[in-house]
């Protein structure tokens, strides 16, 4: 439901300390209500860690045909969700804010037309600064509007929008961050400006026609000082991504350099170093970093649950990650886990009608074949595959504390360092209760591995 009522949550950062927080511009109020099921989709939490204000969005479905679960959602429904969710109405009116100065985008698949309209005009008309950093996609060609094709036109012509395609070595470039700052550099050290505001969404969408309007997806959207840990760690990486399309060894010493300098005139507090969100970048480069120990490392401390709520899942052994291993030893030991896995998984692994179009590998088969010989508990998120509609959340909750979160899959490309992408390891119990909600909300639609119905 839209309006024009300040969201709850600036109303109490700014009654807490207006000078930290930026408001969230095009935000709902509340949880969505009207022709979806109530509390499906929109904000499912928001508050305050420190400096740093949060607001979680999802669509969890909330879609009403009959003999379908809620989360099976259809053309009709993809007003109601792009009204609901309003993450392009949030990007746009952050982009047109005199306020901000510099913005960033990081997607494997950008395709929104208003996003892309907003910085070319912002960028010609005002001086925004705009670094887009995208995938190696052919840029379309003829008539149409297409979000890629109209960033790169634009970036032909205005010298403030500057656009740089990445791949991997071997992977691809999945980073998915949105980033709007009020400095061109907080830290730069000729005029550094600390204070100055910073806000982030990080994502398991991308800035598609299905990610913002179909897919089952969270948007965390973080904002605060650029002195805040996680948002100058988002600044810095956003800053050198650009130069892994031209000197891989020149990325890393930005990067440092970025950081080290954030870091010095940040200062080092108790609280910048108990941050409660680690940011774990992940950059394609050689030697290549690896997330996986830290996951690793989550699920083997966990001593009461693990939920996983996974678009695919094929980090077994095979795959050179022990992820599953890990997980089925957790179960073995007492732990509950259970896994909300999308439903092409068990459509190609039960070879369901139509099951030969899904992008579903023998890894995949492989790590569902030992998780079903095991204790852990797997489910099927129902969705509708004739609009290529996923559940495309990537997030583990341990023990209902500790959130695992960020753009990758559960793939060794993701995890192991073939792709480029970004990952938050995040200790607080609100976050976390959010997250817990939309995993709630998922399980309710989703049935156990085996006896899912087909599309």
């Amino acid at each position: 439901m839209k309006t024009n009522i300040l969201p709850k949550i600036v109303v109490a950062l700014l009654a807490l300390n207006a000078s930290i927080f930026m408001p969230m511009p095009g935000s709902p109020v509340a949880l969505a209500n009207g022709p979806a099921v109530a509390g499906s989709r929109g904000v499912f939490g928001e508050g305050v860690v420190g400096d740093l204000a949060w607001e979680l969005r999802a669509n969890g479905g909330g879609c009403r045909h009959p003999g379908k679960p809620a989360t099976w959602c259809d053309e009709s429904d993809r007003p109601g969700i792009l009204s609901d969710m309003a993450i392009e109405d949030t990007m746009v009116d952050l982009i047109r804010s005199p306020r901000i100065r510099f913005v960033a985008i990081s997607y494997y698949a950008f395709g929104s037309p208003r996003v892309a309209d907003a910085l070319c005009e912002q960028a010609a008309s005002r001086q925004l600064k705009v670094s887009a950093i995208l995938q190696d996609w052919p840029v379309p060609r003829g008539a149409g509007s297409n979000g890629y094709k109209k960033i790169f036109e634009c970036a032909a012509t205005i010298p403030n929008l500057r656009v740089v395609k990445l791949g991997g070595q071997g992977g691809i470039h999945h980073a998915k961050i949105f980033l709007a700052s009020e400095s061109l550099d907080p830290f730069d050290p000729s005029m550094p400006d600390i204070k100055a505001k910073i806000l982030v969404t990080v994502s398991s969408a991308n800035l598609s026609h299905n990610g913002v309007g179909m897919h089952l997806e969270n948007w965390l959207i973080m904002n605060g000082p650029a002195s805040n840990p996680v948002l100058r760690g988002n600044w810095c990486y956003v800053k050198a991504l650009p130069l892994l399309a031209e000197n891989r060894p020149e990325f890393h010493e930005v990067h440092r350099t970025c950081l080290a300098n954030a870091q010095a005139m940040s200062g080092t507090s108790s609280e910048a170093r108990a941050a409660p969100i680690e940011f774990i970048p992940m950059p394609a480069t050689k030697p290549a970093p690896k997330a996986i120990d830290s996951l690793l490392a989550l699920i083997a401390g966990s001593r009461e649950s693990v939920k996983v709520a996974a678009h695919i899942f094929t980090a077994s052994r095979t795959a050179h990650s022990g992820l599953v291993e890990e997980l089925i030893a957790a179960a073995r030991r007492g732990v509950k886990v259970e896994i909300l896995l999308d439903d092409t998984t068990e459509m190609a692994f039960r070879r369901l009608p139509g099951w030969q179009h899904l992008k579903v590998g023998s890894d995949d088969i492989d790590a569902v074949q030992k998780l079903l010989t095991s204790p852990v508990i797997l489910r099927s998120v129902d969705t509708n595959e004739a609009t290529s509609q996923l559940h495309h959340n990537k997030f583990i909750i341990v023990d209902g504390h500790e959130l695992w979160t960020g753009s990758g899959n559960f793939t060794a490309s993701s995890l192991a360092g073939r792709n480029t992408e970004q990952f938050y390891v995040i200790h607080d119990q609100a976050i976390t209760a959010a997250f817990s909600r939309v995993w709630d909300l998922l399980k309710k639609s989703a049935v156990p591995f085996g006896e899912l119905a087909g599309n």
